[in-house]
C-alpha cells in the first residue's frame, strides 16, 4: 500500500512563509537599517519621500523637487495610486520601503503556493514552488529595481486566476453549478488591476505573456479532456470562455485607469514616444555566458561583493554590472525544471512553462539575438522598453513552476513504486557535480587558470594581490558548486531505493532548496545603518534651509568612484548619497534642477532646458549663468583626479565633491524689469545666451503671436516695468502656486518651474495665459493693480481615469454580490436536499 501524501496545514504554510521572509529579509523590518540596493537610495526612496511630502501639502499633481518640476501623478514611477505605496504616508518612507519589499515577497510566496496547488501539487511541491519563486536570485535582484519587484509579485495571482477561469468555464457547461467562473474571474481582474496600478511596464508585459500562455495551455487541456471523452466541440462554450477572459482583462484595465490614462499622456510627450533608440533600448542585454549561472551561481564572482573585488565579470556586462544581479534559481530548480520540460511525461500546463522559459531566455539575449532589433520594432510595446535582461525573470519564474511540478511527479511516481522516477534529474545533477568537481581539481592543480579567468573577465587595472584573492575565491566557489550538486545527487538517489522515504523526501526537497537559495541569495539584500540618512550629509549643510536648488555635475551611473574598493559595508552607496547624486537629496527635501532623465519621463520643455544646458557646457561662465536662471544656488562638482590623490580617503568619504556657490542664482519666483518677446524659441535662446542669461536684467520669452514675416526676419518686441511690484502671501504646494501682488505698471513674473502647456493660470479667478521663457520656465505678463494669482497643474486624463476606476469598482462589487448570493442559494438548495434524503 502506497504512503499517503504529505500535507502542510494552512497554519504550517503560513509559518513557513514567515520563517522564510525572516531568514531573507529581517533587516528590512528594522528601524535601524535602510534598504540600499542599487537604485533604492538614488531613485526609489527619494521618490517615496517626494510623494509623502507633497501628499501632506494636498493632492500631489506636481513634484517641484526633481528636474525643476515634473508631473507626479502621471509618472507611474511614483506609484501614487498603488495602495502599498500609501504606507509611506503612515510610517517613515525609509521603513515603508522595506516593509513593502517584505509584503511583495510574501505575496509572491503565497501566489506561487496557490498556483501550484491549483495545478494539483501537494504541500511539498507547493512549498517548493513558493520557495523557488520568492527566493530565487532573479527575484531578490529586483530589490535593485523596486517597481519591478512590486509588479512581478502579482504574476502567479494573474496567471492562476486565468487558469482557474478557463477550468471553471469548462465546468459550468458540464455541471449545474451556477457561474463557477465568476469568482476566479473577479480575483483575476483585481490582481490585474493592482499589477497595472503599480505601473511598471515590463512586469505588465511579462504577466500578460504568462496569462496568454496559461490561457492557451488551459484551453488546450480542457479540449484534450473533451476529445478523450469523445465529446463534441462546443463552440458556444469556447466563445464564452474567451469572453470571460476578455472581461477579466477589461475589468483589470478599467480598475487601473486612474493611473493608466494619465500615464499615457505623460508617455505621449516623453522620450519613449515613438520608441527608444537602439543603444538605449538594447543596453543590459544578457550575455550568453550567463546561462552557466543557472548551475554555477558564482562562476563570475559575487555581485554583492563588487566593492571587495570579488565580482569579476565586469568585462561581459553592459555598464560593468548586470541589471538582473543574480540568475541562480537554485540547482534543484535548474535540474528538475529542465528535466520536466523535456521529459516525455507531461507536466500540468507544460506547454505554457516551456513557451515562457524559451521566450524569456530568448528575448533576454537582446542584441545578442540575431534579428532582435527587427522584432523590437515590429512589436510596439518592445519599442518602449529598455534592458532586455528583464525577460530572464519570466523564464526563471516558469522554470520554478516546472521544477515544482516535476518534484510533485517524482513523489507521485515513487509512491506508485516507480524506482526510475528520478533517473533523468539524477543524471543531470551527477553531470553538474562531475563537471564542477573536475573544474575545482583542475584549478587546484593549475591555479594560473583561475588567475587568467579572473583577469580576462574581471575588474580592469586591478593589482596582482587583488587578482590572486579573486582567483582563490573563484576556485572556492567552484568547489561549493560541486558540493551542492553532490548533495542534490544524494537527495535524488533516495528515490531509487526499494522503499523511498517519501515523508522525509517531502520535507528534504523544499529544505534543500531553501538552504541553497539562502546561501547564495541572502547577501543580495543590501542595507546601510539608518543613521546614515537620518540627517543630510555634510555637503548639504551650507545650503540647508535655503530657497535655491541643487545642480550636480554627477549623473549617477557615470561618475567616477571616488573611494578605493574596500570590504566595508556599502561604501559605494554611502559615497553616492554623501555626494548628493541625483536624486538622493530629495530624501532631505533638497530640490534638484536639470538632472539626468533617468526614467525617460521628461516633458518636452524639460528636455528643452537640458538641451540648452548641454549647449552651454563648454561656454565658460554661461553654463553657471544659465544654471542661475534655474535658481541653482549650490553646484556640486567633481573633484579632479589629481586633487583626489592629494586628499586622504577619510576626507573624501565626508566631502566627496566640491560645493560651489553660484553667484548668479536667481530666486525661483521673481519679477523681471524687462522682457523681450520672440517669435521662435531658437531666437529667444540665442539672444538670452548672448546676453548672459542670469547676468542680464532682461528675460526672453516665446510669444507665438509674433509671426515671422520672412525666414530671415524674425520679429521681437521689448516691454519694461518701471516700478518693482510688491509680492505677498506666496505659497508653493507643488501643483498649486498662489500669491498676491501690487503693481503700478503691468509686471512680468517668472516662476522658475518647468513650463508645461497644461498649467492653468487664474488672475482674480479668471483664466490667464502663460508663456514659456527661453530657459523653459513659466512667464506671466500680468495686469497692473492689486490682484491674486493662482497656478494649478491639473493631472491630464485624471478625471476620465477616476470615472473608469470607480465604475470598475462598482462592477466588481456588483458581480461579487451576485457570486455571494448564488453560492448562498446553492448551499441552501444542498441543505434542503440533504434534509429530504
Amino acid at each position: 500500500m502506497s504512503a499517503p501524501p504529505f500535507r502542510f496545514g494552512r497554519g504550517t504554510a503560513a509559518g513557513l512563509c514567515v520563517c522564510w521572509l525572516a531568514a531573507l529579509l529581517a533587516p528590512l523590518a528594522s528601524t535601524g537599517r535602510v534598504l540600499a540596493n542599487r537604485d533604492i537610495l538614488l531613485f526609489h526612496l527619494p521618490l517615496r519621500h517626494s510623494f509623502a511630502h507633497f501628499v501632506a501639502n494636498g493632492f500631489p499633481s506636481w513634484s517641484s523637487w526633481l528636474h525643476g518640476g515634473q508631473p507626479l501623478l502621471e509618472n507611474p514611477n511614483y506609484s501614487a495610486f498603488y495602495p502599498p505605496t500609501w504606507l509611506a504616508l503612515v510610517v517613515p518612507p525609509n521603513l515603508a520601503l522595506g516593509l513593502e519589499g517584505i509584503f511583495h515577497v510574501g505575496l509572491l510566496f503565497a501566489g506561487a503556493w496557490f498556483l501550484a496547488r491549483r495545478l494539483g501539487a501537494e504541500s511539498s511541491a507547493a512549498a517548493f514552488a513558493a520557495l523557488a519563486t520568492s527566493g530565487g536570485g532573479a527575484v531578490l535582484s529586483l530589490f535593485s529595481a523596486f517597481n519591478l519587484l512590486c509588479g512581478i509579485a502579482w504574476f502567479p495571482w494573474v496567471v492562476g486566476a486565468v487558469d482557474a477561469t478557463v477550468r471553471a468555464s469548462a465546468e459550468s457547461g458540464a455541471t449545474d453549478r451556477p457561474r463557477p467562473w465568476l469568482r476566479p474571474m473577479l480575483g483575476g481582474a483585481l490582481a490585474t488591476g493592482l499589477l497595472l496600478l503599480n505601473g511598471e511596464p515590463a512586469t505588465i508585459l511579462l504577466s500578460a505573456l504568462g496569462a496568454i500562455a496559461m490561457a492557451i495551455a488551459a484551453i488546450a487541456a480542457v479540449a484534450a479532456i473533451a476529445t478523450r471523452s469523445e465529446l463534441p466541440f462546443d463552440r458556444r462554450r469556447a466563445l464564452a470562455t474567451v469572453g470571460r477572459l476578455v472581461l477579466l482583462a477589461a475589468l483589470g484595465l478599467a480598475l487601473a485607469a486612474v493611473q493608466i490614462v494619465p500615464a499615457f499622456h505623460l508617455l505621449a510627450d516623453s522620450p519613449r514616444a515613438g520608441g527608444l533608440e537602439q543603444g538605449s533600448a538594447n543596453a543590459w542585454s544578457m550575455p550568453p555566458a550567463r546561462f552557466l549561472e543557472l548551475a554555477a551561481p558564482r562562476l563570475f564572482g559575487d555581485p554583492a561583493l563588487e566593492e571587495s573585488g570579488l565580482f569579476f565579470s565586469w568585462g561581459i556586462h553592459d555598464r560593468n554590472y548586470p541589471y538582473v544581479v543574480a540568475l541562480y534559481p537554485g540547482l534543484a530548480v535548474t535540474v528538475l525544471g529542465f528535466a520536466g520540460l523535456f521529459s516525455p511525461r507531461k507536466l500540468p500546463r507544460r506547454g505554457a512553462w516551456f513557451a515562457l522559459t524559451i521566450l524569456g531566455f530568448t528575448f533576454a539575449l537582446g542584441r545578442f539575438l540575431p534579428g532582435y532589433e527587427a522584432i523590437r520594432h515590429a512589436v510596439p510595446i518592445l519599442a518602449l522598453l529598455r534592458y532586455p535582461e528583464k525577460f530572464a525573470i519570466l523564464a526563471l519564474l516558469a522554470l520554478a513552476f516546472a521544477a515544482a511540478l516535476t518534484w510533485q511527479r517524482l513523489l507521485t511516481q515513487a509512491r506508485a513504486g516507480d524506482r526510475r522516477a528520478a533517473t533523468v534529474p539524477f543524471a543531470i545533477a551527477a553531470g553538474v557535480a562531475l563537471i564542477a568537481a573536475t573544474t575545482w581539481i583542475t584549478l587546484q592543480v593549475r591555479p594560473e587558470i583561475a588567475l587568467d579567468f579572473v583577469r580576462a573577465h574581471g575588474i580592469p587595472h586591478t593589482n596582482a594581490k587583488s587578482l590572486a584573492v579573486a582567483a582563490r575565491y573563484f576556485t572556492f566557489q567552484m568547489g561549493g558548486t560541486a558540493v551542492i550538486a553532490a548533495a542534490l545527487v544524494g537527495l535524488l538517489s533516495l528515490f531509487r531505493r526499494e522503499r523511498p522515504p517519501l515523508a522525509k523526501l517531502a520535507i528534504l526537497g523544499p529544505a534543500f532548496l531553501a538552504a541553497d537559495l539562502w546561501i547564495y541569495g541572502h547577501g543580495l539584500i543590501r542595507t546601510i545603518p539608518a543613521h546614515d540618512i537620518a540627517n543630510p550629509p555634510a555637503l548639504a549643510e551650507p545650503f540647508a534651509g535655503s530657497h535655491g536648488r541643487v545642480w550636480s555635475e554627477f549623473e549617477w551611473g557615470k561618475g567616477e568612484n571616488l573611494l578605493p574598493r574596500t570590504s566595508e559595508d556599502q561604501r559605494l552607496q554611502r559615497t553616492l548619497v554623501r555626494r548628493l547624486d541625483p536624486y538622493s537629496g530629495a530624501i532631505w527635501g533638497l530640490p534638484y534642477v536639470l538632472n539626468k532623465d533617468f526614467d525617460l519621463t521628461l516633458t518636452p520643455w524639460a528636455r528643452h532646458a537640458r538641451r540648452v544646458m548641454l549647449s552651454e557646457w563648454n561656454q565658460g561662465a554661461r553654463l553657471t549663468q544659465f544654471l542661475g536662471t534655474w535658481s541653482a544656488s549650490a553646484l556640486l562638482l567633481r573633484i579632479p583626479m589629481e586633487e583626489q590623490k592629494k586628499r586622504p580617503a577619510a576626507e573624501l568619504a565626508l566631502l566627496p565633491a566640491n560645493l560651489v556657490r553660484n553667484q548668479y542664482a536667481l530666486p525661483i519666483f521673481r519679477w523681471m524689469p524687462e522682457v523681450e518677446f520672440h517669435a521662435t524659441i531658437e531666437q529667444a535662446v540665442a539672444t538670452a545666451s548672448a546676453a548672459g542669461w542670469a547676468s542680464s536684467p532682461r528675460d526672453h520669452w516665446l510669444d507665438d503671436s509674433l509671426a515671422p514675416s520672412s525666414p530671415t526676419k524674425i520679429p521681437s518686441k521689448i516691454q519694461r516695468c518701471a516700478h518693482r511690484p510688491q509680492l505677498a502671501d506666496l505659497e508653493d504646494l507643488g501643483g498649486k502656486i498662489s500669491f498676491r501682488y501690487q503693481a503700478l505698471d503691468p509686471p512680468f513674473f517668472v516662476a522658475g518651474i518647468t513650463f508645461h502647456e497644461n498649467w492653468r493660470v487664474l488672475v482674480d479667478g479668471k483664466p490667464w495665459s502663460a508663456l514659456p521663457t527661453a530657459a523653459g520656465q513659466i512667464g506671466l505678463a500680468l495686469p497692473s493693480g492689486e490682484h491674486t494669482v493662482e497656478l494649478r497643474y491639473p493631472t491630464r486624463g485624471l478625471g476620465a481615469g477616476k470615472a473608469a476606476t470607480l465604475l470598475a469598482m462598482l462592477a466588481l462589487a456588483a458581480l461579487g454580490l451576485v457570486d455571494v448570493r448564488s453560492r448562498a442559494r446553492r448551499r441552501q438548495a444542498n441543505g434542503v436536499e440533504s434534509s429530504a434524503s
